[in-house]
């Protein structure tokens, strides 16, 4: 059930971002910086699963592995949150 509400929160919390971003109610440097923190805060979140194994294990297994997430979906939602958030990191930076 924590899994559900982290991965609704991540969804919910970068699709603001964009949605702000994209209708010019957010400013470019507000846009980055709340992109940065809901992908920090959901990469924090997956990391506290392998909290005994190494950095590079850990890694190896938020990015390549699908399985690693408990499901595919949950995997769709982190791959949905990094791609959106490079995104709009990218277009901020082209704005600023």
């Amino acid at each position: 059930m924590r899994a559900i509400v982290v991965n609704l929160l991540a969804v919910l919390g970068m699709s603001l971002v964009i949605v702000l971003f994209e209708f010019g109610q957010l400013r470019p440097g507000y846009a980055f910086f709340g992109a940065l923190a809901v992908l920090t805060l959901f990469t924090a979140d997956k990391f506290l699963a392998y909290e005994g194994k190494s950095l590079a294990v850990a890694a190896r297994s938020i990015f390549t592995d699908p399985l690693s997430h408990g499901s595919k979906a949950a995997f769709a939602v982190y791959m949905f949150c990094v791609v959106s958030a490079v995104l709009v990191m990218a277009g901020s930076f082209a704005t600023a």
